[in-house]
């Protein structure tokens, strides 16, 4: 029988070839699987940071002119990840090799075609070895996609859009930043790890405050200063990423509470500071996919100047103290 849902599907694809966390036989996957491709297509978008690539269809194509991701229809015995990585290197000439790339949408266009489109990431904008299904492609921003459109794409965008919009923390723009590795690792393009703003602090919370002679009991307003953040921002790569907040050091690092690490590649970008992220556990992997975590706080060092001054836009009060980070 035919996948009832998304989810379901996705947990079929996996089952299919053999990566199954909740226990379903491959010989079950690849049964619904092969359901799921009658009167099916499948398609891949293609990510290099924030860019996809679009193909023009060729002029005896159905949508002739339109702008759509490499994909097609699913031949007999394929799943339909098989059938996009095909359906990619056919039109494209892009040898994608054996990945598992993640669902990020399924729906029945108005033809009456179960469409699944999946996303991987590359690292870098290749070059297209057009086959003649299409007249041309192009590299675009997601936000800014070519036009004319095919409408499926288009509710694709409009999906990634919308995820993209709700403060998800590591769900940041999760369709298109997210991709898995062969062991079904999660890797997380980029994600906003902290922010430059007012947030309150306790007295006591604060380093050193006896020496600044602050109230232990009374909640002080410090401004996450953007500068101090831009030039600390190296000292988030490559540190770990935990289940809990709590303190780590090389001598007591809690190797329980350890599920990823952070990139190589944190940037400030006015008011974020970013990074990439790999998520090791499944356990993580799920609360992160079932929105059960959805926020990073990160931890860090800092000295407190408690120097008054007033924030352009600050969000808590028109009065912040600033931070000063040594991070």
């Amino acid at each position: 029988m035919p996948s009832v849902s998304e989810r379901q599907h996705r947990a079929m694809e996996a089952a299919a070839h053999g990566h199954s966390t909740l226990g379903i036989p491959e010989s079950v996957g690849k049964e619904y699987v092969a359901a799921d491709a009658t009167a099916a297509a499948a398609g891949i978008m293609f990510v290099f940071r924030n860019r996809a690539l679009f193909l023009r269809r060729g002029p005896d194509s159905d949508h002739a002119g339109e702008w759509c991701f490499p994909g097609g229809g699913i031949e007999q015995g394929e799943t339909a990840a098989e059938a996009a990585r095909r359906e990619a290197v056919e039109e494209t000439g892009f040898g994608v090799g054996d990945f598992n790339p993640p669902l990020i949408d399924r729906r029945t266009s108005p033809e009456g075609v179960d469409f699944s489109t999946f996303r991987h990431a590359v690292g870098e904008a290749f070059d297209v070895d057009l086959n003649g299904e299409h007249t041309e492609y192009r590299w675009a921003p997601i936000s800014e996609p070519p036009e004319p459109l095919h409408p499926g794409v288009k509710a694709v965008l409009s999906k990634i859009a919308m995820d993209g919009a709700r403060p998800r923390g590591l769900a940041f723009d999760r369709s298109s930043v997210r991709s898995y590795d062969h062991d079904g690792r999660l890797h997380v393009e980029t994600t906003n790890i902290s922010k430059a703003i007012v947030n309150p602090y306790i007295g006591r919370e604060i380093p050193d405050y006896q020496a600044l002679g602050l109230d232990p009991d009374r909640v002080y307003q410090l401004l996450r200063a953007p500068d101090e953040l831009a030039k600390a921002a190296s000292t988030f790569n490559n540190i770990p990423l935990l289940s809990r907040h709590v303190p780590v050091t090389a001598d007591d690092h809690k190797p329980d509470l350890v599920i990823g690490s952070t990139g190589t590649n944190a940037a400030f970008e006015a008011p974020y500071l970013r990074n990439s992220l790999v998520v090791w556990a499944r356990d993580a992997i799920d609360d992160i996919e079932s929105d059960v975590k959805k926020e990073l706080s990160s931890a860090y060092r800092y000295r407190a100047d408690m120097t008054p001054g007033t924030q352009e836009a600050c969000p808590l009060t028109a009065s912040c103290g600033t931070s000063s980070a040594t991070m």
